[in-house]
C-alpha cells in the first residue's frame, strides 16, 4: 500500500494543453451608403411617405438634416434590417415627384463615421425644357410626349420609357395648343400672339417642317367673327373629321368643324343652320373617344351635358344626365382604350365625379374636391377599366368607380400639375413649369 502511495506521489501529473485564443475578428466591410429609396404614403390609410437609407453594415445615426431652408421638418427616425437601414418619415415638405436633399452622419461599431449628403429623386424620370411649358399631350401609342413651350418658342418631343429620346423644333410664333391628326399624321398647332392667331400650322412631326398654314375664315353664319379668335383646342376623329374649339376675345367661345378630307376646310356644323339657339354651340372642352369614331364636347356653363359629334355620319346629338342642380361640369376625360368617359365637376365635397359608359353612368359617385388645378386619366392596366387616376390640390390618387372607393392618395410636390397616363398602364406623367416628370404607376398603386 505504501508503495502505491509512493508511486502515486512521484508520478508526473498529466495536464491538457492550453486552448488557442480565438482569432481576432477584423471588420473589413467598409462603411458606405449602398442605396436610398422612397415609398409614397397613403393619405387614406394614414400612412406617411417613407425614406430609406441602406448602409453596408449596422450603424448608429448621429444626425439627419434636410438641406432646404424653406422647410424644417421634425423627422421621425428608426433603424431596421439589423440596424443597417435608416428609415425616416414625417417629412411633410413635399411628396411624389420632388427632389429632396439630406445630410446624414452615421457611425459603425468600430467608431468609423460617415458624413455625406444624398438627394432623393422621387420619380422615374424628369425631362427639362428650355422654355416654359404651355401644354403637352401624349402620342397615341403613349411612347412620346409632345410639349409646347414659349421663351423660347418650341415644340419638343420627349420619350417616356426611352428617356434619352428628344427632338426639338424651333417655332417663329408663340404656341398655345396642338393636336395630333392620325388621318394624315400631322400635328396641328395654334398660335396665341397677334397676327398669327388666325393661323393653324400643320407640322410633319418627323421633320419639324411646317407643311401647311390654315387660316381661319371669316364667319358669316353667326355673330362671331374670326378676327378675334384663336384655336384653344383640337380634336380629330380617325377619318380626319375634327373639331376646333375657338376662344373669342370679344364674345366667348364657340367651335367649328375642320375636315382634313376636304383640304382642312373649316365651317359651321350644318345643325346650326336650322337651330340658332343651342346649348351645344359653346363648348368648354372636347376630346376624341377611344376608336376615333366620335368627338365628345363638354357644354359650357356647368350643365352636365355632352355634345357628341359622330365622325362617320357627322350627326350631332346631345347626352344629358339626371344630376343635381348643383353640378358644375369642369372637364371630361375619354378613355383611350375603352368606351368610358370620366366627368369631373367643381362641386364642394366632390360628390358628383362619375364614370360614363355609352353615355350612361356606371358604378358609383365618388368624392374629391376638384377645385385646385384638377386633372385625371384612366389606369389602362389589365382589369382596371373602372380605375381612374386623379390629381387635385397637390394630391394624386386612384379611384375604383365600380365602388366609388378612393384606393390610395398621396402628396405630390407643389411644382407639378396636370397628369396623363400611358396606354400600356406603366407610367403617369405630370407637368412642371419647365419639365415633364414621369412616375411609374406601380409606385403609386402596386
Amino acid at each position: 500500500m505504501f508503495g502505491f502511495l509512493l508511486f502515486s506521489s512521484c508520478k508526473k501529473h498529466e495536464t491538457s494543453p492550453s486552448p488557442h485564443p480565438p482569432p481576432t475578428t477584423v471588420d473589413t466591410v467598409k462603411l458606405r451608403l449602398v442605396s436610398n429609396s422612397y415609398i409614397p404614403g397613403n393619405l387614406n390609410a394614414g400612412q406617411q411617405d417613407t425614406f430609406l437609407l441602406h448602409f453596408s453594415k449596422p450603424v448608429h445615426l448621429k444626425s439627419l438634416i434636410y438641406l432646404n431652408s424653406y422647410c424644417d421638418p421634425t423627422l421621425g427616425k428608426s433603424l431596421t434590417d439589423g440596424d443597417s437601414v435608416v428609415m425616416f418619415y414625417n417629412f411633410l415638405c413635399g411628396g411624389l415627384g420632388g427632389d429632396y436633399p439630406f445630410e446624414y452622419s452615421v457611425t459603425d461599431s468600430s467608431g468609423n463615421t460617415l458624413t455625406d449628403s444624398v438627394t432623393f429623386h422621387c420619380y422615374y424620370h424628369r425631362a427639362t425644357t428650355a422654355g416654359q411649358i404651355q401644354t403637352y399631350f401624349l402620342s397615341p401609342d403613349g411612347k412620346y410626349a409632345w410639349v409646347l413651350t414659349y421663351s423660347p418658342n418650341q415644340l419638343v418631343c420627349l420619350g417616356i420609357a426611352d428617356t434619352g429620346y428628344r427632338k426639338t423644333f424651333d417655332l417663329n410664333f408663340t404656341p398655345i395648343n396642338a393636336g395630333y391628326n392620325s388621318y394624315n399624321n400631322l400635328l396641328y398647332i395654334s398660335a396665341v400672339d397677334y397676327p398669327q392667331t388666325d393661323t393653324i400650322y400643320a407640322m410633319d412631326p418627323s421633320t419639324g417642317e411646317i407643311v401647311k398654314r390654315i387660316h381661319l375664315p371669316e364667319d358669316t353664319a353667326t355673330v362671331y367673327t374670326f378676327s378675334d379668335d384663336y384655336v384653344g383646342g383640337f380634336a380629330f376623329g380617325a377619318n380626319g373629321y375634327g373639331m376646333l374649339l375657338l376662344q373669342n376675345n370679344a364674345n366667348g367661345a364657340s367651335w367649328r368643324v375642320i375636315d382634313s378630307r376636304l383640304n382642312d376646310s373649316i365651317y359651321v356644323h350644318p345643325y346650326f343652320a336650322t337651330v340658332f339657339i343651342s346649348r351645344m354651340s359653346v363648348l368648354s372642352s372636347a376630346t376624341v373617344n377611344f376608336d376615333g369614331s366620335q368627338i365628345i364636347g363638354l357644354e359650357s356653363g356647368g350643365s352636365g351635358r355632352l355634345a357628341v359629334l359622330d365622325c362617320n355620319t357627322q350627326n350631332l346629338t346631345e347626352a344629358s344626365f339626371p344630376f343635381s342642380g348643383q353640378i358644375l361640369s369642369a372637364y371630361i376625360v375619354a378613355s383611350k382604350t375603352t368606351n368610358e368617359v370620366f366627368m369631373v365637376n367643381y362641386q364642394p365635397g366632390g360628390m358628383n365625379q362619375c364614370l360614363l359608359q355609352n353615355y350612361a353612368m356606371v358604378g358609383a359617385f365618388t368624392g374629391f374636391d376638384a377645385y385646385s388645378a384638377s386633372s385625371a386619366d384612366f389606369s389602362y392596366r389589365a382589369g382596371e377599366s373602372y380605375y381612374v387616376y386623379y390629381f387635385d390640390a397637390n394630391t394624386l390618387g386612384v379611384v375604383d368607380y365600380s365602388t366609388g372607393n378612393i384606393l390610395k392618395s398621396t402628396d405630390v410636390t407643389p411644382t407639378l400639375s396636370r397628369i396623363s397616363s400611358t396606354i400600356d398602364g406603366s407610367y403617369i406623367v405630370l407637368m412642371g413649369t419647365n419639365n415633364l416628370t414621369t412616375i411609374q404607376a406601380s409606385d403609386l398603386y402596386p
